[in-house]
């Protein structure tokens, strides 16, 4: 359910940003469907919103990230 609807929104928004959306989202939720949801709805939005509420809008995001996830 999460990686369709995830999915659906990457289908709407800037290409060049889904990935980090998508990313900051599931990293941020930490397995809490409901938190998935809700940045989900406000990246609907606006997808930048979702970035800050999920904390992935600093200079820093690519590193944790990549800490996170490992390097692209």
């Amino acid at each position: 359910m999460v990686i369709e609807l995830l999915q659906e929104w990457g289908d709407t928004w800037p290409h060049w940003e889904v990935d980090r959306v998508q990313a900051a989202i599931v990293l941020s939720a930490a397995g809490d469907v409901d938190r998935v949801l809700e940045l989900l709805e406000v990246a609907y939005v606006d997808y930048r919103d979702a970035l800050v509420f999920s904390g992935f809008a600093t200079e820093d995001w690519r590193e944790r990230m990549n800490a996170a996830l490992g390097p692209e």
